[in-house]
C-alpha cells in the first residue's frame, strides 16, 4: 500500500515494522509503524498491549458469532481512546 507523507509529500511504500516498547512479563507492549524514507517521519499504526489484544480478540469473536453492531462500535471506541493514551504515554503523538 502506498500513502503520501504529511511532512514532505513523498509517496511512501508502507513497509510495516514492529518494535517492542516494553517487555514486561505481564504485559508486552509492541508498536507497529512505518517510516518515510525521504524525511524520516514515523507513522504509528497501532500500539498493542494486553488491553488492546483482549479487545481485538473480543471483536473477532463477535464477528464470528451473532454480530452485535452496538457492542462492536463500543469496543472500537474503547480501543481508539486507549490507543490515543498509549501514543501519549510512549511519545508517539
Amino acid at each position: 500500500m502506498i500513502c503520501v507523507c504529511n511532512k514532505c509529500g513523498a509517496e511512501i511504500q508502507m513497509n510495516i515494522q514492529e518494535t517492542v516498547l516494553e517487555d514486561e512479563k505481564e504485559n508486552m507492549v509492541t508498536e507497529q509503524y512505518f517510516v518515510c524514507l525521504r524525511c524520516g517521519a514515523r507513522y504509528t499504526i497501532c500500539i498493542y498491549d494486553n488491553y488492546m489484544r483482549k479487545r481485538i480478540a473480543m471483536r473477532k469473536r463477535l464477528s464470528k458469532s451473532r454480530y452485535n453492531r452496538k457492542r462492536d462500535r463500543q469496543l472500537k471506541e474503547e480501543m481508539e481512546i486507549h490507543f490515543k493514551e498509549l501514543k501519549i504515554k510512549y511519545g508517539r503523538e
